[in-house]
């Protein structure tokens, strides 16, 4: 029993793909008509060749390559498309998993950006009690003293190192006052850091205990050691005992402000 033949602008309507798309794929030998009118030179495909293209489809879809399908459909083994198939659903496994930190990278920042913007003068300057649980952070000690310069390049230095690891982190960042320079000056115990991912395990990473912090926002750049003596002044006045290294979360940088004097950031002190 001899098929149907369908003209080349059927079978495109068919796949949902242009008619260009077929005339190409004649071209490369990837999918032929059956049929060539040599008076008018028009396409015909035989309805058993439409689940060739429906294949070809499909495979175009999930990401292989023209050259990957005509070599599956040249060789037509098991083990071939068993193989090919495997190794990419690998790579979409892979991607999967990238979309998914991107996804949460994103959740965060929103979560982040939606509480900040609440934030304003009023709220500066007022030392508060709030529990934390354990986190992580990657930080690097300034290389010269400290100053607002040397801190945003030590940060560079920072982002540098975890790129070199093959890492990145969209997580929260800041200015870490060394907890010796309570007594022997800040200027030289001083770095920069960006709290880190759960599931980010490096050797230079270090852990912030869970416990109780006293916080306190304050305005200004990125390190003001005038805010944080007033803080520990705040501390030890009020009976409290610092456990921790001081932590300066940036929660208003130039994201949202031109200003230096605009920026805001929350100063963090473990304690008992």
């Amino acid at each position: 029993m001899e098929h149907k033949k369908y003209k080349i602008n059927e079978v495109a309507k068919m796949h949902n793909i242009s008619k260009k798309t077929l005339i190409y794929y004649d071209k490369i030998g990837l999918f032929r008509p059956q049929y060539v009118d040599e008076v008018n030179n028009y396409r015909y495909y035989d309805m058993k060749e439409l689940p060739i293209l429906k294949q070809i489809v499909y495979l175009k879809k999930i990401g292989f390559s023209l050259k990957e399908i005509k070599n599956l459909l040249d060789n037509r083994e098991h083990d071939l498309i068993i193989n090919a198939l495997s190794s990419r659903n690998n790579e979409i496994m892979k991607e999967i998993d990238k979309l998914e930190d991107m996804h949460k990278s994103i959740e965060h920042l929103l979560n982040f950006y939606r509480k900040t913007k609440y934030l304003d003068k009023r709220d500066l300057y007022k030392p508060s009690v709030k529990i934390f649980t354990q986190r992580k952070i990657f930080y690097l000690k300034c290389e010269e003293e400290g100053n607002v310069e040397e801190i945003m390049l030590t940060y560079r230095r920072v982002l540098k190192r975890l790129q070199e690891l093959n890492l990145f982190s969209h997580k929260e960042y800041g200015t870490i006052y060394l907890k010796e320079g309570i007594e022997y000056g800040f200027k030289h115990n001083v770095g920069s850091f960006i709290s880190i991912p759960d599931n980010y395990n490096i050797k230079e990473q270090t852990i912030l205990e869970e416990g109780k912090y006293i916080c306190m926002y304050k305005d200004g750049g990125y390190y003001n050691e005038e805010a944080v003596k007033y803080l520990l002044k705040w501390i030890q006045e009020n009976g409290y005992e610092v456990l921790s290294d001081i932590y300066e979360y940036c929660l208003i940088d130039y994201t949202f402000t031109k200003s230096v004097d605009d920026m805001i950031s929350e100063i963090q002190v473990r304690v008992r």
